[in-house]
C-alpha cells in the first residue's frame, strides 16, 4: 500500500507492550473483533512514550507495570473493515514486566486479554503483521532494534 492513495489519512501514534510469561505473549483484542494486538494504545499530545504506555496499561489492566527496553517501531497502513478508509499508524514497542497472573481481567469491557503461545501467533491474527516475527526473534535473543513497514 502507499500513503499517496489518500491525503487525509487518520493517523495513530501508538505505544505497545511486549509482555512475555512462560513462552507466551500477552495480546488483547476488541470484544467484537477477530484480530489481536499488543497491549497499549494512543499517545496523547505532549505525553512521553513511556508515560503513555504506563497510563494505558494501568487503565486497561488496573496495575502498574515496569516499562523496560525500547524494542523499536512498526509503521503500518491498513484499511478499516467497516468504512474501507485507510489509516496510518506508527507503533513504538517496549519490553514490559510486572506481576501478571494466568488470567488477565480487563478494566475495559471492550477489551479481552489472552496469553498466546509464541509458536501460535497466527491463530490470534496479531496485527500489525510484522510483529509476529519481530516478537519471536526478540524472544529467541535477537538484540537488533525493530523496524518494519508495509509502506512502499
Amino acid at each position: 500500500m502507499s500513503v499517496s492513495e489518500s491525503s487525509n489519512l487518520p493517523f495513530h501514534f501508538l505505544v505497545r507492550a511486549v509482555i512475555l510469561k512462560n513462552g507466551r505473549l500477552l495480546v488483547n483484542q476488541f470484544a467484537a473483533s477477530s484480530f489481536s494486538f499488543l497491549p497499549g494504545g494512543h499517545v496523547e499530545p505532549g505525553e512521553g512514550l513511556q508515560g503513555a504506555l504506563k497510563r494505558e496499561l494501568a487503565e486497561e489492566l488496573g496495575i502498574e507495570l515496569t516499562v523496560g527496553k525500547y524494542l523499536g517501531a512498526v509503521e503500518y497502513l491498513w484499511k478499516h473493515n467497516s468504512t474501507g478508509q485507510l489509516h496510518y499508524e506508527v507503533n513504538h514497542v517496549f519490553e514490559v514486566r510486572g506481576p501478571l497472573g494466568e488470567i488477565i481481567r480487563s478494566n475495559d469491557p471492550n477489551l479481552l486479554f489472552h496469553w498466546a503461545s509464541l509458536d501460535k501467533l497466527e491463530q490470534y491474527d496479531l496485527r500489525p503483521d510484522p510483529l509476529r516475527d519481530l516478537v519471536r526473534r526478540w524472544a529467541a535473543g535477537d538484540p537488533d532494534p525493530w523496524w518494519a513497514s508495509n509502506l512502499r
